[in-house]
């Protein structure tokens, strides 16, 4: 059969055999380069013949190597070596099934997959800033993995206060028992509890501890002894900040100022509680909304952060399943508690995918039905093609899940997005091929032909489209963003083994197809066979006209202008929506609506972070005192934190250099006394340094009772016992900050406190905050949506370049491509989306999908023949206008496409019934992308095509004239504007079998 190389030449075949295929001799309209006819070779091929060749060709002819080149390239263009893969498979189709069933088998690690996310840091590139900030911290305190924190609230039942003695002295108990009784058993069969674990933060819930026993002495008869104020109470001349355990403070001196109120009856209530009476004779405290309590465990030997993340489900499970209290609300919230419920809540979608697939495959049984109606195709036989499109897909999700699973690969949410994608690329290429085959099932002589037919006519367009997702998903895997790399890597296997299950598995099923279509094709009843031919001949000429219809329309000039004025108008608002979309995460929006850890959120995010959020400084060089410019370049850091307006002021700050100097002033008194020395006699030490301070009083500073806590915060060394041998290396402290509402403010205050840091060089100063990786997450994902589709664009380019080879097919695909993902985004905009992980990760899975909208109608576009069999001969019918090519590329990619948008649409469609952000996400983006892909390919694709089609030719004749002797180029581009079409072909087909 004629490969369409040959088929430009404007050859006919007939195949009665297999073997050797036959030639018709075609008269060719006279030229001055004339092919008198071709004649058949050994190796089954037609070459021509009796061919008037110039000087330069002759090289080629004459030189044997060159010849066998040339022919050699012949035989590997795309539609000849798939022509050739249709034929073998034709041969052969249980061997490739039983090929495909082999390769299936790595389905079975599904039953080894591991649903993991790390919601936390996953998202986070590891070049971000906050990924050194962290590794500060685990440096600093020498932690073998990131800290891990769980967030335990306390709340009243009864909505009252948590002041009241005997509900802090509940929770007292509660947050011993979290401590010494929640345990986790490791691999090594130790057991573990938070008393193990906790390290250098054994003693973070030391303020709350103190108050609760505090609290406690009027229950059991004894008066409490000192002054119990807040936010900073004094024990021993000890500064006890409890602002960090007790939120939504009202204090005598906040309602005297009318900033506070207290309900009259709880007021009244509490006021005849005679434990609340005694309390509040010593504490200006008259009510506390809830008190937080921080878990923050470390890693040791034996025990992971794997252990550590155990041990926290174990509190979660707890809290949800064992703890009773009549006094107390206990609610929990960690990044491992966060996972949990999210990847929950991801396997809800599995039955709606179920449900979403069967109504797919529902759409495609009475669309292929309809198609082999059309084409006087019809048999119950072609009921079962829609299901056969869609398994190649399915087997590639299968195996994508298996091959995870047996690597030991974690399998995160936003994966869970990828059957949608496979599903949506993958079936749209069966859909094409199932269209062809409807095409020329009725009048192709053997399962050979059709098979060679198909295959060479859809093949190079299914694997450019596979080729550019494919390699666009493995660089995006490349990119530092670790769940963002688990997602492409599994895009990247599934549309592979996509692609490769489509050849064959969809391609042999056709095959084993074909016989029983063609008996019920050749031998239907007689009344069936009258009313059917009448009804489908009606169906015919509405199709036809239509074609007709729409073909003019494209090449009326009135269309190019008003589609034109469409599209920019179109591409304005979607690049409004690009340039004012904003990155933010809001993640009462991203939780599940009915999740357990909602409201645990909400108390955090609205309530305690908006009180308290510290701010962790590290100065990671070595720090002097008696140095002058270290001195003031830490005294304006100072001031520059301070000046902040959301800032808290310097008595809700921590730090040891502060404490220090009092320390020091306080020594250095008129009386020369040293308070804290052990025998109080102040030693000659010689004079102050300019800035008034040194480290001559360092040692009894960290032995003093009031200070011995900076131990585990300052880093130093000494290479003597002179306290002029010290050496500060590394130091830390905290300040204090409020206000900050929204996600968008610690977006804002993190930048700030960054900008701040860099002024100081001489000091290594490092801004460390839990949110920070959720910060970064949110200031990366314009530019990771802007690299994804910069990637998917010069991958694009590469494949058509090397495949398609026409500067109107490149630009087109290039363009058409950037369009969609510009329209995608900016009308995720107008949707009331943000960009956050959820919307990226939809984003990502659009551009793939938005290349099968492209390619297909391109590659059509640009065919200048087309191969049909009539009166079983194959008929090679040349293309000689625009108006002619558009035909041919509506009746080729017109209705697969349709089939294939509205099947990934309705494969989502079932999305709808769960009431959760991120279903709803992908769910407009698969929808945006099945509106924007249809209108490039269908409508805007033709136009510029139908535009530019001539510039695009001359300026591909120049080219190809630029690699040819001064002569040929002359002739090329002459020879490109005077001969006929079909000439011109039969030429270029020529010119480029000798370039």
């Amino acid at each position: 059969m004629a490969s369409p190389e040959k088929a430009e030449l404007g050859l006919v075949e007939q195949s009665p055999d297999e073997s050797v295929p036959l030639v018709e001799v075609v008269e060719v309209p006279e030229a001055p380069l004339t092919v008198v006819g071709v004649k058949p070779v050994s190796d089954g091929l037609p070459v021509p013949r009796d061919r008037t060749i110039d000087s330069h060709d002759a090289r080629w002819t004459t030189d044997p190597k060159k010849h066998k080149f040339v022919k050699f390239t012949e035989m590997i263009s795309l539609n000849v070596v798939f022509g050739h893969l249709g034929r073998l498979i034709a041969l052969f189709p249980m061997a490739f099934v039983i090929s495909a069933l082999i390769m299936s088998c790595l389905s079975l690690g599904m039953f080894k997959m591991h649903l993991r996310d790390r919601v936390r840091d996953g998202y986070t590139p590891t070049t971000s800033p906050s990924r050194y900030e962290t590794d500060v911290l685990r440096k600093f305190f020498n932690l073998n993995s990131d800290p891990v924190i769980t967030v335990a609230v306390f709340l009243p039942k009864d909505n009252g206060s948590m002041h009241r003695p005997e509900f802090l002295v509940e929770a007292l108990r509660i947050h011993k028992h979290i401590k010494e009784h929640v345990n986790v058993t490791t691999k090594a069969n130790a057991t573990f509890t938070f008393n193990h674990f906790c390290g250098d933060f054994c003693d973070s819930a030391f303020f709350f501890e103190w108050l609760a026993s505090e609290f406690e002495k009027p229950l059991i008869g004894e008066n409490i002894s000192m002054t119990l104020n807040y936010p900073i109470s004094k024990m021993h001349g000890f500064d006890m900040h409890l602002e960090r355990n007790f939120f939504g403070v009202r204090t005598v001196e906040s309602i005297a100022a009318g900033n506070d109120t207290i309900d009259k009856v709880w007021a009244a209530q509490m006021q005849s509680n005679p434990n609340v009476r005694a309390v509040e004779k010593a504490s200006n405290i008259r009510w506390i909304d809830l008190v937080q309590i921080m878990y923050n465990g470390q890693t040791m030997p034996g025990f992971d952060e794997e252990s550590l993340a155990e041990w926290e489900m174990a509190l979660y499970r707890y809290v949800r399943n064992e703890f009773k209290s009549d006094l107390i609300e206990l609610q929990v919230l960690g990044s491992e508690i966060v996972d949990y419920e999210m990847n929950k809540d991801s396997q809800l979608m599995g039955p709606f995918i179920t449900l979403g697939f069967v109504t797919m495959i529902a759409f495609a049984m009475i669309t292929s039905l309809m198609s082999s109606f059309y084409y006087d195709a019809f048999s119950r036989w072609s009921v079962i093609i829609g299901p056969i499109a869609a398994i190649g897909s399915l087997l590639a999700v299968f195996v994508t899940f298996g091959i995870y699973g047996i690597a030991g690969m974690r399998i995160n949410s936003v994966m869970l997005i990828m059957p949608f994608l496979t599903l949506g690329i993958g079936v749209n290429d069966s859909f094409i091929m199932a269209h062809c085959f409807m095409r020329h099932v009725r009048h192709t002589p053997s399962k050979s032909a059709i098979m060679e037919m198909v295959f060479s006519e859809i093949g190079p367009s299914i694997t450019i489209t596979t080729l550019t997702n494919v390699v666009t998903f493995i660089i995006g895997a490349m990119v530092p963003t670790a769940e963002i790399q688990l997602f492409c890597f599994a895009a990247a296997i599934a549309l592979g083994y996509s692609y490769i299950f489509t050849l064959i598995v969809t391609g042999p099923l056709l095959v084993f197809l074909y016989n029983k279509i063609k008996a019920s094709i050749d031998a239907p009843t007689e009344g069936k066979e009258r009313c059917a031919k009448s009804l489908r001949i009606q169906f015919e000429n509405i199709a036809t006209k239509f074609v007709h219809a729409y073909s003019r329309l494209f090449c009326s000039w009135a269309f190019h202008v008003l589609n034109t004025v469409v599209y920019l108008t179109m591409l304005g608002f979607a690049i409004y929506g690009v340039i004012n979309i904003t990155a933010r995460l809001d993640t009462e929006k991203i939780l599940p609506r009915n999740s357990l850890i909602r409201r645990p959120h909400e108390i955090i995010a609205h309530q305690v972070w908006s009180e308290y959020y510290p701010l962790t400084v590290f100065m990671t060089k070595p720090f002097d005192l008696a140095n002058e410019r270290q001195f003031e370049n830490f005294e304006s850091l100072m001031r520059d934190l301070y000046a902040m307006d959301s800032c808290k002021g310097k008595n809700y700050t921590t730090s040891w250099i502060d404490d220090y100097k009092k320390y020091f002033n306080d020594n250095q008194n008129e009386y020369d006394f040293d308070f804290y020395s052990d025998d109080g006699i102040s030693k000659d030490l010689g004079p102050l340094p300019k800035t008034g301070y040194d480290l001559r009083y360092f040692k009894n500073f960290l032995n003093n009772y009031a200070y011995k806590h900076y131990k585990s915060i300052i880093r130093y060394h000494k290479t003597s016992d002179d306290w002029r041998s010290i050496v500060i290396d590394q130091s830390m402290f905290n300040v204090v900050y409020e206000g900050l509402y929204t996600w968008q403010d610690r977006i804002d205050i993190m930048v700030r406190w960054r900008s701040i840091a860099n002024r100081y060089p001489d000091l290594g100063i490092v801004m460390y905050e839990a949110n920070a990786m959720f910060v970064d997450q949110m200031l990366s994902l314009k530019a990771v949506s802007i690299q994804s589709g910069l990637y998917t664009l010069a991958c694009m380019f590469v494949v058509c370049v090397i495949f398609i080879q026409h500067p109107l097919g490149i630009a087109s695909a290039v363009l058409s491509i950037g369009s969609i993902a510009i329209n995608v985004i900016g009308f995720l905009y107008f949707w009331k989306l943000d960009l956050d992980p959820a919307s990226l990760g939809a984003i990502l899975m659009s551009v793939g999908l938005s290349v099968d909208f492209t390619a297909h109608p391109i590659y059509a576009y640009l065919h200048k023949s087309r191969s049909t069999y009539q009166n079983g001969r194959m008929v090679t019918i040349p293309l000689t206008s625009e108006r002619e090519r558009v035909e041919n590329c509506i009746n080729s990619v017109l209705y697969p496409m349709f089939q294939g948008g509205f099947s990934t649409a309705l494969c989502v469609m079932p999305l709808l019934c769960i009431p959760d952000y991120i279903p709803l996400v992908f769910f407009k983006t698969v929808v945006l992308v099945v509106i924007f892909g249809l209108y490039h390919g269908l409508v805007v694709l033709p136009g510029f095509l139908i535009l530019f089609t001539k510039p695009a030719e001359n300026l591909h004749a120049a080219i190809k004239a630029r690699f040819s002797t001064p002569e040929n180029a002359t002739n090329a581009i002459k020879d490109s504007e005077d001969r006929t079409p079909m000439v011109n072909a039969t030429l270029k087909n020529l010119e480029a079998s000798v370039l």
